[in-house]
């Protein structure tokens, strides 16, 4: 009876503590991300089935995206989408759907105030993982672009990274994530743009903006990439699209496809024509030579759909298939994201805490039985 009473009041704590869960079933690793920019919300699209389900905040709870953008994941598996209205990024919990701002608090003994994080028109996210911190995010705007980071003491906390009024209309960000100063990379309606941080002590801000690829003239980079790594480091892949001259229409006959780039003029066609008609976003799984893309195809009226691009191993030819035919009409997608948390990372926490944890009491038990 002790023993019922105690599995009863435990489930009775769980059940007010536990967060409600949202209608549509948590992303699973491998899923797609998607932003819906006019439908005010973030589509799931399963790996396996190319099913699309929306990712629904708990019943009452706030629903903070209004035109959301940019989008990527920590980690941890948290999602941020930054909100292209409100000029915040909105944090997600992938378990529950709940919509929170990115926070920062002011240092102040007798109270200080606490706001949220503002970046103009955030169009394209990023993360990188810290070593000693939390993730490390960077988001594409129409000032340029801007680093967050996250404290225990004041939250998150922004810098301008780069102030740079022609990187306005990013459309997708990749950052190579090494412990060393990093490498971005940005798709704008400009071209292709790379920069890297300055290694001089004390200097954050980056100093280094090229445009790779000068003679892509009307081979509009939509998306940018980083595939799996090789022994000479990790390779950078873009999306490209065919204009038209003279009135910028998308030729789909004009070869759009994946390319590698080898900063700073190197490109090499990779997956070119096959099921592409006007590709506009590029998302790949970390580690792996597998890429989505967000096609549009004119021919039967404007439907959105997503184009896998694979390969098993370097050797191996490229693969394309339709994972998901059509997303929900209506659906204006403007950023995407592979779900692929790391949950070794947490694991090693929980075992250097532990292993901590069984250090100390073995001192603890050693020094009383010290001999008197």
């Amino acid at each position: 009876m002790l023993l019922f009473r105690r599995i009863s009041c435990a489930v009775l704590i769980a059940a007010l503590f536990v967060p409600r869960m949202a209608v549509a079933t948590p992303p699973g690793r491998g899923d797609l991300l998607v932003t819906d920019f006019d439908g005010s919300r973030v589509l799931i699209v399963r790996k396996q089935t190319g099913e699309v389900e929306p990712l629904l905040p708990p019943e009452g709870s706030p629903i903070l995206l209004a035109q959301p953008g940019g989008i990527t994941v920590g980690s941890d598996g948290t999602i941020y989408v930054g909100d292209t209205v409100s000029d915040h990024i909105v944090r997600i919990d992938p378990a529950t759907g709940e919509q929170s701002y990115l926070y920062h608090r002011d240092f102040d003994p007798f109270g200080g105030s606490t706001y949220a994080i503002t970046i103009d028109t955030p169009r394209a996210l990023a993360t990188r993982p810290g070593f000693l911190s939390g993730d490390q995010l960077y988001v594409a705007g129409s000032a340029g672009v801007s680093y967050a980071s996250e404290s225990f003491s004041s939250g998150w906390s922004t810098s301008v990274y780069l102030s740079e009024a022609s990187l306005a209309n990013v459309t997708t960000l990749a950052v190579e994530s090494d412990l060393t100063n990093p490498n971005i990379y940005m798709a704008t309606l400009a071209g292709l743009f790379y920069l890297r941080e300055n290694g001089s002590c004390c200097d954050s801000y980056a100093t280094n903006l090229q445009l790779v690829g000068t003679d892509l003239a009307l081979r509009l980079i939509t998306g940018v990439a980083i595939g799996g790594a090789d022994p000479a480091g990790p390779r950078l892949y873009a999306i490209r699209t065919f204009l038209r001259e003279s009135d910028l229409v998308c030729l789909p006959s004009g070869g759009p496809g994946l390319i590698l780039i080898t900063p700073p003029s190197g490109i090499e066609i990779e997956s070119e024509g096959g099921l592409l008609r006007c590709p506009t976003l590029l998302a790949n799984e970390p580690g792996a030579d597998r890429f989505y893309v967000v096609d549009y195809d004119y021919t039967g009226g404007i439907s959105a759909r997503i184009v896998r691009i694979e390969r098993s191993h370097p050797a191996a030819a490229w693969t394309q298939s339709i994972l998901t035919p059509d997303l929900p009409v209506a659906t204006t997608a403007d950023g995407i994201a592979v779900f692929m948390p790391e949950p070794d990372a947490a694991a090693l926490g929980w075992f250097a805490a532990s292993a901590l944890f069984a250090l100390a009491s073995a001192r603890r038990g050693g020094s009383s039985r010290r001999p008197s």
